[in-house]
């Protein structure tokens, strides 16, 4: 009689054996719950979390302009220390055609030495001797958050009589009766002004007023706007400023002051 286990009625083949049904395991269905419970809580995390990180983008992004223009600021200061008066808004020629701008006269004082030794001061801003120079973008006086680098500049002065810069005369600070900490020297600006940082072109008084009022006019933020004070200063005007209490601020001998006017 063979051996085989074939013939034993007894044997079983592991092969055939059908596999054995498990019973269910609870925390299964722990964890189902727990990913259904999560899936929304974390949509509305993140929800939340949002406006939170939007308000600190908007922050870092006023912070960098806050800084440039406050470099800017410096360096006019350094400019008037060095000539007893502020450049002008624009230099002229014989025929009292503008030429040159002050964000062109102010290089030096922003370690840019080089740049402003390339450029013919005697022939105007746009002629092509001076292309070179035109073309170059000086980072400082773009828009953090305008985009990418631009020869536009995001920095204009107010050019009135009024003002620190009435043209091509320049003002000192004993000019200034209503104080440095009272009157400002220069205001952000958009790139839809379309300036070029050469250009000897900024905004007259009433551009400057018209702007103001209108949500991000000069600036991108709706908010407002940033200025440079005469005394170096940073400050953030709200857009709910009121308008004549602005118009003080441009003014240099107005003996006016402000208050709650900016942040």
């Amino acid at each position: 009689m063979s051996n085989s286990p074939y013939n034993d009625p007894n044997y079983v083949n592991p092969n055939m054996i059908p596999p054995q049904r498990k019973g269910f395991n609870p925390l299964y269905l722990i964890i189902i719950v727990v990913v259904c419970l999560s899936v929304p809580c974390c949509g509305i995390l993140a929800g939340l979390m949002l406006p939170a990180i939007q308000q600190a983008r908007l922050a870092a992004r006023k912070m960098t302009q806050s800084n440039q223009m406050r470099q800017v600021g410096l360096a006019l200061l350094e400019y008037e220390q060095v000539y007893r008066a502020f450049p002008p808004a624009y230099t002229v020629d014989s025929d009292g055609r503008p030429l040159h701008s002050w964000r062109t006269l102010i290089l030096p004082f922003m370690e840019q030495a080089s740049l402003y030794q390339k450029i013919d001061l005697n022939k105007p801003w746009d002629d092509p001797a001076n292309a070179a120079a035109r073309e170059t973008v000086v980072s400082i006086y773009n828009d953090p958050n305008s985009g990418g680098p631009s020869n536009l500049t995001s920095l204009a002065a107010i050019v009135s009589d009024q003002s620190i810069f009435p043209g091509s005369e320049q003002i000192s600070f004993r000019d200034i009766s209503d104080g440095s900490s009272n009157t400002i020297l220069i205001s952000e600006v958009t790139r839809e002004q379309g300036i070029q940082w050469m250009e000897p072109r900024d905004l007259s008084n009433q551009e400057f007023i018209h702007l103001a009022a209108e949500p991000r006019g000069l600036s991108t933020y709706f908010d407002g706007f940033h200025v440079v004070m005469a005394d170096g200063s940073i400050r953030f005007i709200v857009s709910s400023v009121d308008i004549v209490a602005l118009q003080s601020m441009v003014t240099r001998d107005g003996s006016e002051t402000i208050t709650s006017l900016s942040e």
